[in-house]
C-alpha cells in the first residue's frame, strides 16, 4: 500500500540521518583522540615534560609548529615555536639525532597579541622579519626564508580571526633595542663601557645606564613584580 510505501522511505531516511549522524560523532571522536596524541607526543619532547603539561586542554589544537629565529638582545637565536588555536609559545631549541628536545616554553596568550609583516632591513642583516606584539613578551624573529614567514603570518592571522573580540586586551611589552644598536645611554647619552653597563627599560625597551633606570615600577598586564624602567618612563 501506499501508507507502507511511505513508511519505508521515512524509515530509510532516518536510517541514513541516523548513520550519518553516528558517522559524524565517530569521526569528531577519531579527531580528538588524534589532537590529544599529537599534543602528548610533543610534551615528551620537553625537558621536563611537564614543562608542557599545562598547556594540554581539552579544546587546544595543534596549528603550526616550526623554527624562527628570536632576535634577542645580543643575537639571533633558533627557538620552536608552536600555533595552537589561543596560545602561542616558543621554546629553547636543541636538535639530536636522538630526537629533537624542547625546553623553557614561554606562552603568548594568542587574545592579547598582535603580528606585523616587517620589510626587509639588509643593513641590519633582518631578513624574512615578522614583530609579534603581546602583553607578556614583543619581539621580531626571522624565518629562513620568505615562503615560511608568509605561511606564519598566514595561520597566526587566521588563529587571531577565529578568536572572539577581547575587550580587555593589556598593553604591549615593548620589543628591545639590540645591544649592538646602543653605544650610548638613551637619556643622559653617556657612553657605554666594560664598567657603564647596559640597562632595558622594561616599558619602552630602549638601552639606558643604571643611572638612569634605578626605578622599579609595576606594568598593566605583566604581573605583580615590578619592573626595572627608565627616568622617562617612571612617571608616566
Amino acid at each position: 500500500s501506499s501508507s507502507s510505501a511511505a513508511s519505508d522511505v521515512y524509515k530509510r531516511q532516518v536510517s541514513t540521518q541516523s548513520t550519518g549522524i553516528v558517522a559524524g560523532i565517530i569521526n569528531d571522536s577519531i579527531e580528538e583522540y588524534e589532537t590529544r596524541r599529537k599534543l602528548f607526543v610533543l610534551m615528551e619532547k620537553f625537558c621536563p615534560p611537564e614543562d608542557f603539561s599545562i598547556l594540554i586542554k581539552p579544546h587546544r589544537k595543534l596549528i603550526k609548529q616550526g623554527v624562527l629565529y628570536k632576535v634577542c638582545r645580543k643575537r639571533r637565536l633558533p627557538r620552536m615555536f608552536f600555533l595552537l588555536n589561543d596560545i602561542l609559545v616558543y621554546a629553547n631549541y636543541t636538535p639530536s639525532t636522538e630526537g629533537d628536545k624542547y625546553s623553557s616554553p614561554r606562552v603568548l596568550p594568542l587574545d592579547n597579541l598582535d603580528i606585523e609583516d616587517l620589510p626587509d632591513n639588509t643593513t641590519k642583516k633582518i631578513v624574512n622579519a615578522i614583530s609579534i606584539w603581546s602583553n607578556v613578551k614583543s619581539f621580531v624573529a626571522t624565518a629562513s626564508v620568505q615562503e615560511t614567514k608568509l605561511d606564519w603570518l598566514r595561520e597566526i592571522g587566521n588563529a587571531l580571526q577565529a578568536l572572539p573580540p577581547n575587550n580587555n586586551r593589556s598593553p604591549y611589552a615593548p620589543i628591545w633595542t639590540p645591544d649592538s644598536e646602543a653605544t650610548h645611554c638613551y637619556l643622559c647619552k653617556s657612553e657605554f663601557t666594560l664598567l657603564k653597563r647596559k640597562h632595558h627599560c622594561r616599558k619602552c625597551g630602549k638601552v639606558f645606564c643604571g643611572n638612569c633606570t634605578t626605578q622599579r615600577k609595576l606594568l598593566g598586564g605583566r604581573g605583580q613584580k615590578p619592573f626595572r624602567v627608565c627616568d622617562s618612563c617612571f612617571p608616566v
